[in-house]
């Protein structure tokens, strides 16, 4: 017997099986707090490392903003979409060529039945 886990909810387009996957993306991002101190012209590396220990630890986190220029890959998978879920898009292999795709969006019954939308 199958764990539920393992059962796949399939449908079939045209004369081909499908299935459902979730694919889920993670992105990491990153938070800064910057600020301009004047310091000594001759101030040392040390001191300035210092001055940056000290000043992260004195810096309340609220105060920190997201740093727009930094996008890092995180998790990427998929998985096997929970029974009744509402496919998005679709993927459409391309004829000549078994490894690429394109994807469509999936219209589903309730966007059938909306007026389309003025230009």
């Amino acid at each position: 017997m199958k764990s539920p886990r393992n059962q796949v909810e399939s449908s079939t387009v045209g004369e081909e099986q499908t299935k459902l996957v979730r694919v889920s993306l993670s992105a990491y991002t990153l938070v800064e707090y910057t600020e301009v101190i004047e310091v000594p012209v001759d101030a040392t590396e040390d001191i300035l490392d210092k001055l940056v220990r000290d000043r992260y630890a004195a810096v309340d986190g609220g105060e920190f903003q997201l740093a727009p220029d930094y996008w890092g890959k995180g998790g990427c998978r998929w998985t096997e979409a929970e029974p009744g879920a509402e496919p998005q898009l679709r993927l459409v292999p391309e004829p000549d060529s078994p490894d690429d795709y394109w994807l469509e969006p999936v219209v589903s019954d309730c966007d059938a039945s909306l007026p389309p939308e003025p230009a």
